[in-house]
């Protein structure tokens, strides 16, 4: 049972780096993931998604950039 289970968690920046780093941490910990990056949101499908899968979570994956109010709540 992990501290996060059955939580939500939205997660920017998930492209690489401590975003990335950041979202599997919460993946191993229970969070159901909404994970954003500016890179195309395939890439995400296919890099940190499949890594949130292989830990056992689940991830919805949006090409958004926060810096833009209509990006955000389209996310």
């Amino acid at each position: 049972m992990g501290k996060l289970d059955g939580r939500v968690a939205i997660v920017t920046g998930c492209g690489r780096g401590f975003g990335r780093a950041i979202a599997a941490l919460f993946a191993r910990e229970g969070a159901l993931l909404s994970v954003c990056d500016v890179i195309p949101r395939g890439e995400l499908e296919g890099g940190v998604g499949k890594e949130i899968e292989s830990l056992g979570g689940r991830a919805l994956c949006f090409q958004t950039d926060v810096s833009d109010e209509t990006q955000v709540a389209s996310m």
